[in-house]
């Protein structure tokens, strides 16, 4: 399925590499690596370019269902505030206090959203020219999330507000509204869960 979108960016795949007790990775498939953390989870998170591994969790980690990319998608980003920090460092945050300010979160939760969003890839961070905090911006695969955050967006619209009801709008850089999302077979005919399935993992 293909879904049609007015921006596009390339990410780097967003890979799970394993870890023993020691912290040391346990496989030898990693090829292209351009970056590596340790997740407070229990599993390492590599950005690579073309690379291949093996993907499985450390002991005590679990996916919640390892061969569905919506269900990793979701252990990953699907938390509220993390979401909602995702969607304001796209609209341009990029502080704590900018975050802080904008969420209304508590300071710990704040703090601990960044860190997973950090540790799974999704923000980078840089020390802040007072060299005493730091910034935060989109990595690849946070930029990536664009057209996901847009279809939640769209849906919001559709469903989440009375006829009538005001709210904010999502335009280009020419001031217009972004069009509506649709899911297009590779024929470019449209598609609904009446007409694509899932091929399951056997």
């Amino acid at each position: 399925m293909v879904a049609t979108a007015t921006a596009h960016t390339s990410v780097n795949s967003v890979r799970c590499l394993p870890v023993n007790p020691d912290g040391i990775s346990t496989s030898n498939k990693l090829q292209n690596a351009t970056d590596l953390r340790l997740g407070h989870t229990g599993f390492r998170l590599q950005l690579t370019k073309g690379g291949s591994m093996d993907v499985t969790l450390a002991a005590g980690s679990a996916w919640s269902d390892p061969a569905c990319p919506v269900a990793r998608t979701v252990d990953l980003v699907g938390d509220r505030w993390s979401l909602l920090i995702i969607r304001d460092a796209m609209d341009g945050a990029e502080t704590f206090t900018e975050f802080h300010q904008r969420l209304g979160i508590a300071r710990n939760i704040l703090s601990d959203r960044l860190r997973r969003l950090f540790e799974h890839g999704i923000l980078d961070k840089y020390a802040a020219a007072d060299a005493r905090s730091h910034t935060y911006r989109l990595t690849e695969a946070g930029e990536d999330l664009f057209t996901a955050v847009v279809a939640l967006r769209q849906w919001g619209e559709r469903h989440a507000f009375a006829p009538g009801e005001p709210h904010s709008i999502l335009v280009d850089g020419k001031g217009r509204e972004i069009p509506e999302l649709h899911t297009v077979s590779q024929d470019g005919e449209p598609l609904s869960t009446a007409t694509s399935h899932v091929q399951k993992i056997t």
